[in-house]
């Protein structure tokens, strides 16, 4: 399949900025790229379910960034994390989903909110992805998916998963989105980061 992407940043996203042409049949694996999130006919055996419960310690990362900088989890300790799984640079759904980020990037920073995406892409993939489409928050790969197994976000492609956990400034996982529409979760997660601080304001 050959994709053709007619845009060269996240400014005014929109899906209508996507040329596709499809020379073969579409595959399992385009599907969920292209932003699938629903598989009808697949177990849920078939994925590496996630252990992990909200309320749970959030494992840690050190991976590295676009930028070849060692990243830690402990590193955004006092900050709320918004971390976010991903099938594979470059591809309609994952684009559309990191550019949604980008575009709320104000948004989710007024939540004292960083956002890190994962993806078992390269250093050189993402950095090549960050720079075309200008994104400015860290992407960390996982070639060898350790951390994207400890979070129970490998699928059976032997991919990441779209999911995303949000943790809170303690290390704890509040939220958990095992089911993610790329075009709007950037909104989702603002306003479930809105509630949960909320909340433990009130408590």
């Amino acid at each position: 399949m050959t994709i053709a992407v007619d845009r060269q940043n996240c400014s005014a996203h929109n899906t209508s900025g996507f040329v596709f042409k499809v020379l073969r049949r579409p595959t399992l694996l385009g599907h969920l790229v292209r932003g699938g999130s629903t598989l009808r006919g697949l177990k849920p055996a078939m994925f590496d379910q996630t252990a992990l419960q909200v309320g749970d310690a959030a494992p840690e990362l050190k991976l590295k960034d676009q930028h070849g900088n060692l990243v830690f989890l402990r590193d955004f300790a006092g900050r709320w994390v918004v971390l976010y799984f991903y099938p594979k640079d470059n591809t309609p759904g994952c684009t559309r989903e990191a550019c949604n980020f980008q575009d709320e990037s104000e948004r989710l920073a007024s939540l004292n909110a960083q956002v890190i995406g994962v993806s078992a892409d390269s250093r050189e993939s993402h950095a090549a992805f960050a720079g075309k489409f200008n994104l400015k928050f860290p992407l960390l790969a996982d070639p060898a998916k350790k951390v994207t197994r400890s979070y129970g976000a490998l699928a059976f492609y032997r991919l990441a998963r779209r999911m995303t956990f949000i943790v809170d400034p303690q290390g704890k996982v509040r939220k958990i989105f095992k089911s993610v529409n790329p075009k709007t979760h950037a909104g989702e997660v603002a306003q479930a980061l809105a509630e949960l601080q909320s909340s433990a304001n009130k408590a």
